[in-house]
């Protein structure tokens, strides 16, 4: 370090707290892993470089250099943006809303390798954000989901009124939640409107937008790519609820163009065991799980004995 100008020798390691990871815009680790402290929505980034215990001052200086690199590229992305915040922050401003809910035991997960940090339990909003909003209950629905810990709300053109629901329910808590919109249409001028809308609705950044069930992608994915350039975009990610699909949307996800895939897995449903999920264990995506109590199916009534056993007794597929 004193090579390059820096003087570290009364420095020590200091214990990354709770409230530095919520102070900060980008959260960098190198090896810390789930001892790290988890605020939703944060950006994540762990830097996977070997441990320079042990070794002479010539190994040393290559890793010091990839630091280096890494942290100016990074620089030099957030300076392109001059959005704020890649991810916005989990911790509402004074007197702007319902504090997250400090009970909450809810687990936390990345979302894909290092980048967002989400609950393991998310809201979808297809019919039941209609429906609340019919008997005037939407925004006490949003508001219990917050306080029960769920973090991450995901909605879609689709679904009728609910991303502008979901917008007005949100009020001042929007900077506490992680947004998964879509884009759903084979029109790319459209494709390009309902970006608009979302961002307007969500106050100037999507989080995590998808290209629902893959109509159009080819298409779409420049447009968020470009979003995503632009700050208006944290992550891009790409939907189908049919394994008939699982080998375009397998293609699409060894591209790398994208960082999330949302498809259905539940006891009934695990065609996703066969690819899907290996492979975005392999390429560090991170996996949203529709239809995960098969569409209420699985909670209507007890499975029969013998079907229960199956769902037992069955491996990975």
């Amino acid at each position: 370090m004193a090579e390059i100008g820096l003087d570290i020798s009364r420095e020590f390691p200091k214990p990354l707290t709770t409230g530095k990871v919520q102070a900060a815009d980008i959260v960098i680790t190198m090896g810390c892993g789930d001892a790290c402290p988890v605020v939703p929505g944060k950006r994540y980034l762990d830097w996977d470089l070997p441990d320079p215990a042990g070794l002479t001052v010539e190994q040393v200086r290559p890793i010091r250099d990839e630091i280096a690199q890494r942290v100016q590229a990074l620089l030099a992305e957030l300076d392109a943006r001059h959005t704020g915040p890649l991810v916005p922050a989990h911790n509402c401003p004074s007197g702007t809303g319902t504090e997250p809910s400090e009970s909450s035991d809810m687990e936390n997960r990345s979302l894909g390798r290092g980048r967002v940090s989400v609950p393991v339990v998310g809201l979808g909003t297809w019919q039941r954000l209609e429906a609340a909003a019919a008997a005037g209950q939407h925004r006490e629905l949003i508001g219990t989901a917050i306080t029960a810990g769920i973090r991450l709300f995901d909605t879609s053109p689709m679904y009728g009124a609910a991303e502008s629901l979901l917008a007005g329910a949100l009020g001042t808590r929007r900077a506490q939640v992680v947004i998964a919109d879509k884009i759903w249409t084979p029109s790319p001028e459209e494709g390009a409107a309902q970006l608009s809308r979302a961002v307007q609705w969500y106050g100037g950044r999507v989080d995590l937008m998808q290209i629902h069930n893959l109509v159009a992608w080819p298409a779409h994915l420049p447009m968020l790519e470009a979003a995503r350039d632009r700050g208006l975009v944290g992550l891009i990610g790409a939907t189908h609820y049919s394994a008939a699909a699982f080998g375009e949307l397998a293609e699409l996800m060894t591209a790398g163009r994208i960082e999330v895939v949302q498809v259905p897995y539940n006891p009934a449903q695990r065609e996703v065991e066969r690819k899907i999920l290996p492979l975005a264990a392999e390429l560090g995506l991170g996996v949203l799980l529709m239809r995960p109590l098969g569409e209420g199916q699985l909670m209507r009534r007890p499975p029969s004995t013998a079907r229960a056993g199956r769902y037992r007794r069955r491996g990975p597929a």
